[in-house]
């Protein structure tokens, strides 16, 4: 509270901060760069803030931006990034050129190269100071949240075993099982000759494979699915992972057993278990480190909210629009 007023009053929040500046017509319904669409103890958010902000970490949302409560929700967070921004800066805490510039690259890589990035920015109308600026200021409201609030927030062993026996329904892992598959194609619109085909075919392959033929090289030369290359090999997968008629059929069979036809909306298979491990509940040994990150992801973030919100109690925000 004290560094919000200080910062408050070290910025001239006496003084108007909307005066002369024209109000955003077209927000909340659309998002316009040039507007202004809040001041956040003086300083300016303009609606090219928000649409980069949006863009850069809520990909594909472009279509969003003229949506009326997407755009303020997105404006909220802003403006509490905007918030701890300010105060990071009041602080003094800072970023090095060289983290900045390393988030930076992996930010291209993830995104295809240079090549690839420079196209997509083209098209939004985002360049790479827009990127950089974006990617700083987040970085340095990581480094506030790391020096001023994660330090107070400690897990013991007994707040992460009581939530241990308190959820138990957690801790349990699925039945799942290991298998390959065949899969010849098909679609409810597809002529019964056709589906007739994929049928006889199958039947043909389930016979071989009975027969002692090499289940994963038949995957490999007919089934026409993205495992194909592995043998049809799908991993270990739960219930909950495949759709209703695969996962009866592979749960019905015991290691080294083949299924009949199974059809599914993405055609006819046919499926062969390697493994089945049985559910089970996970002792806390094998669960404490990962518990206790979670629990103090979990502390971390009311904390933080707890703090935004004697944040704004102080701040003066001032809608423009």
């Amino acid at each position: 509270m004290a560094l919000s007023l200080g910062l408050a009053a070290a910025i001239g929040c006496s003084k108007d901060p909307g005066s002369g500046v024209p109000k955003a017509t077209a927000f909340p319904g659309q998002v316009v760069d040039d507007e202004t669409l809040v001041f956040v103890n003086s300083a300016p958010i303009t609606g090219k803030e928000l649409r980069v902000f949006t863009l850069l970490y809520r990909a594909g949302t472009t279509d969003s931006l003229s949506n009326r409560a997407f755009n303020l929700r997105m404006l909220d967070g802003l403006i509490d990034r905007t918030l701890i921004w300010q105060e990071a800066n009041t602080l003094g805490l800072a970023v090095d050129d060289s983290t900045s510039d390393w988030y930076v690259q992996e930010f291209i890589r993830s995104a295809g190269g240079v090549e690839a990035l420079d196209a997509t920015f083209a098209e939004l109308n985002i360049t790479r100071a827009d990127l950089d600026m974006t990617i700083r200021k987040d970085l340095t409201v990581k480094k506030f949240i790391e020096v001023q609030i994660a330090p107070g927030t400690v897990v013991n062993d007994s707040i992460a075993r009581e939530y241990y026996w308190t959820n138990p329904q957690e801790f349990v892992t699925p039945d799942s099982v290991r298998a390959r598959h065949i899969i010849l194609r098909a679609s409810q619109t597809d002529p019964q000759s056709v589906k007739d085909e994929k049928i006889y075919i199958l039947r043909d392959l389930r016979a071989r494979a009975e027969a002692g033929e090499d289940f994963a090289e038949l995957a490999k030369e007919y089934s026409e699915g993205p495992t194909a290359p592995r043998g049809g090999d799908l991993g270990y997968f739960s219930p909950r992972d495949m759709v209703r008629p695969f996962t009866e059929a592979a749960f019905s069979l015991e290691p080294g057993q083949l299924s009949d036809i199974v059809q599914t909306q993405f055609g006819f298979h046919i499926i062969k278990v390697l493994d089945r491990i049985p559910a089970r509940k996970l002792a806390y040994d094998e669960v404490e480190a990962g518990l206790k990150l979670q629990i103090r992801q979990y502390l971390v973030t009311q904390t933080l909210r707890n703090h935004l919100q004697k944040s704004r109690g102080v701040a003066i925000i001032k809608p423009n629009y």
